[in-house]
């Protein structure tokens, strides 16, 4: 009886054990493959002065501009990476992207091609406005051409680009004149050598230049002198005063970019009698200004 009763014990704890190994197994999964994506979130930039409007500027990731419209933001992106900050951008929430894209797009690369800063741009609804300064007038015309080209005749279309103080090369150039004609430059006799006195009339011309700080100026040395003598000697002997002048300029004067010399001997008399000591001169020719930034 009792080894009955120890068998039974026996069996039912081997199904108990049983059952219990069954159902703790973990059960089979079916997976699917999930596709994950990178969400990026869309930063804007409240300015204080109106806090409905946005601003995003050209060293800011296309990322955070992608939501203005994917093109201009990759504009941006590609200007920031080249040439540093060049365009801010100011809009509204209800700006319409497709009337102005263009045009911003086209702007940013027109300042991002010639290496030019500080383009600002508002946009509100079907309203914008463009602003910047530039200094040279040849690429202040193109810039007004380009906004016109592509503005769309929708759009409320604000112009505020100013050019700002023009070169003026004839001023400069009657400047130097004057100076030439009160303090001529002296070199000792029959030499190319500039004399003491030569070189404070010099520094004069290099004065003049040099108020202008941000322009790179070419100029254009010439020698001459009267006909006395052999015009074979005289045309040598004026190429080497021009060259003395030019090299001096260059080494003393920052802002010169290029400067060409020539010697004419007596050919080109400023004075009716070609043996009149005051034929012998030098003279310097500006030809062109090249402002740095918005040029």
């Amino acid at each position: 009886m009792n080894s009955k009763v120890i068998l039974l014990l026996g069996g039912l704890l081997s199904s108990l054990v049983v059952y219990i190994c069954i159902n703790n197994k973990e059960p089979t999964k079916i997976t699917t493959p999930v596709k994950l994506t990178k969400t990026v979130p869309v930063e804007k930039k409240v300015v204080q002065e109106n806090p409905s409007l946005y601003y995003v500027s050209g060293n800011t990731t296309s990322a955070k501009i992608n939501f203005i419209d994917k093109s201009l933001g990759d504009t941006l992106q590609k200007v920031s990476q080249n040439n540093g900050q060049v365009a801010d951008i100011t809009y509204s929430e209800d700006f319409k992207p497709a009337r102005w894209n263009k045009l911003a797009s086209k702007s940013v690369n027109f300042f991002d091609k010639n290496n030019l800063k500080n383009l600002f741009i508002e946009a509100s609804g079907n309203n914008i406005t463009i602003k910047s300064d530039f200094k040279n007038k040849a690429l202040f015309d193109k810039f007004n051409t380009l906004i016109e080209q592509n503005k769309d005749k929708n759009l409320n279309l604000t112009n505020l680009v100013k050019l700002k103080n023009p070169i003026d090369l004839s001023k400069i150039q009657s400047n130097i004149n004057e100076t030439l004609k009160l303090h001529p430059i002296r070199f000792a006799k029959s030499s190319s050598k500039i004399t003491k006195d030569g070189i404070k009339n010099l520094e004069k011309i290099i004065n003049t230049f040099l108020q202008h700080k941000n322009v790179r100026f070419d100029l254009v040395v010439e020698g001459h002198t009267d006909s006395t003598g052999s015009e074979k000697k005289n045309k040598i002997l004026s190429q080497k005063r021009a060259n003395s002048v030019k090299n001096y300029l260059q080494q003393n004067c920052y802002n010169l970019n290029n400067v060409e010399s020539i010697g004419y001997g007596s050919s080109k008399p400023k004075y009716h009698n070609k043996k009149n000591p005051k034929n012998r001169r030098v003279e310097i020719i500006v030809q062109k200004g090249h402002n740095n930034g918005n040029i």
